[in-house]
């Protein structure tokens, strides 16, 4: 991947050189002396400070290898940590990085014995996250809080960037990204059957369209996908229609509602309609038959998240202004569309913690060094790879935020991105039981997809056993 070598203007960075002398008690001590205290005696807020990181007085980062793990494709947040400590000069020399790809589950698995075992240098020192593993990793006090220094800049991010981030009022990591559901759809098949968009608008206008493809096209084209055996709850259930819906699982005391809400029934009927219509094509959204399928215009739409831009891009190069994209429909009796997904990175509470200021750093590089994060995106569009939006309220007024993009056809999916935010709906309540849930409700929803039983029982089953292993969630 090439190297970009950044020059920075006014940049909103860093504060102060990690304090000498520290005692080397727990990190959450320890990391927060670091970071908090050094923004506050900087006498600056991140948008004050200087970019130039390598200034006389400011002491090397530690020397040593920085880790960082995420799921997806960490390999490209290291293209701008490396960026980043070059321009420091002498000060990042001693720093090297590396990153591991993990999913939610081998990550949580991970954390747990590396913190039971107190194998601490088996432990990334920053982990990207969403709102269910913060609520779980800090029972355990597994991560560094950074309440202080990430509220001295939320004015300046857009709405909802903390609410990812955030457990009862306090703040466990770095805000990363929050990305909206989408409608990405095939133009070329709207166009065949004579199809306006438009009537995509609602749930209900989708599913008549969805119809309507399956009789024209003697059945060729569907309406959408599955991933059979997994994710149909992730993607169309938590992340989709349940927020859309107003779908609980819990009611405001903890107890478990899936079985008896009202609204729930319908974000779950909504998908019954689909499968029980033919709607949803059996492929894997990340799987090669997915996308020859959808080359083979044999998709119309995918409902799903903004970060599927990044796999349309890569797997379907040749399909450049075939596909745009909309905000996700919504409940013709409800107006909200899909709630964003958001997250941050996280810094792990080893002993030490000693790379807490460097993640601080390079954090408030990537969010405020408009020019380093405007370079970086322009790599990551040139190399098809992931990118969100800013989440600073300013840098988004930049034409750089609205550029069009060539493989949708001239669309700007960064402005489509930042407008699918708009009338979003909030998402499903976390709770610290949210993982042990989805264990539950996804495998059930899987029987159904399969044609085991059908939804009246897949609810029913859903509920006793939330009941029965789970009984009451903790906010």
């Amino acid at each position: 991947m090439k190297k970009r070598v950044l020059t920075l203007g006014v940049v909103l960075v860093l504060v102060l050189s990690i304090l000498a002398g520290c005692s080397t008690g727990s990190a959450q001590s320890t990391a927060s002396s670091q970071t908090e205290s050094s923004a506050a005696e900087s006498g600056a807020d991140a948008s004050d400070a200087s970019s130039d990181a390598s200034v006389a007085g400011q002491d090397p980062y530690p020397e040593g290898t920085f880790r960082y793990m995420s799921a997806g494709l960490p390999q490209y947040k290291k293209v701008f940590f490396d960026d980043y400590l070059s321009r420091q000069g002498e000060r990042g020399a001693g720093v090297t990085v590396e990153y591991e790809t993990a999913d939610a589950a081998t990550l949580k698995q991970k954390m747990i014995l590396g913190f039971t075992s107190a194998a601490y240098d088996d432990l990334p020192d920053v982990i990207y996250i969403g709102p269910d593993e913060i609520a779980s990793f800090q029972k355990g006090n597994m991560l560094v809080e950074v309440t202080d220094y990430v509220k001295s800049v939320e004015d300046k991010l857009v709405d909802g960037a903390l609410a990812g981030v955030s457990y009862k009022d306090k703040i466990y990591a770095y805000p990363d990204e929050v990305r909206p559901q989408l409608l990405f759809y095939n133009t070329k098949i709207f166009e065949q059957y004579d199809i306006d968009i438009e009537r995509c608008d609602t749930i209900e206008g989708w599913i008549e369209v969805g119809k309507e493809l399956k009789e024209k096209s003697g059945g060729t084209v569907y309406l959408s996908n599955y991933d059979p055996g997994k994710n149909t709850w992730r993607y169309y259930g938590r992340r989709g229609f349940m927020p859309q819906a107003g779908g609980r699982i819990w009611d405001d005391d903890g107890n478990i509602v899936f079985g008896s809400d009202e609204n729930t029934k319908k974000a779950m009927n909504t998908l019954a309609t689909l499968k029980e219509n033919d709607l949803l094509l059996s492929a894997a959204w990340f799987d090669a038959a997915c996308f020859d399928a959808a080359r083979a215009n044999q998709i119309a739409t995918f409902y799903i998240g903004a970060f599927y831009d990044e796999h349309l891009r890569s797997n379907l190069p040749d399909q450049e202004g075939v596909w745009n994209v909309r905000p996700a429909p919504k409940f013709e009796d409800v107006g909200t569309r899909g709630a964003p997904v958001s997250g941050g990175a996280a810094i792990v509470n080893k002993p030490d913690a000693k790379y807490a200021q460097l993640f601080q750093d390079i954090w408030t590089d990537y969010n405020f060094n408009y020019e380093a994060r405007n370079a970086y995106v322009e790599t990551m569009i040139e190399e098809s790879g992931p990118f969100s939006n800013t989440l600073v309220k300013e840098a988004l007024e930049d034409p750089f935020w609205q550029q069009k993009s060539d493989f949708y056809g001239g669309q700007s999916f960064m402005q489509a991105e930042s407008e699918g935010l708009k009338d979003a709906a909030a998402p499903l309540v976390t709770t610290t039981a949210d993982t042990d849930a989805d264990a539950i409700i996804s495998p059930e929803i899987e029987k159904f997809m399969a044609g085991e039983q059908n939804m009246d029982d897949t609810i029913a089953n859903i509920d006793a056993q939330l009941k029965q292993q789970i009984g009451k969630a903790e906010f």
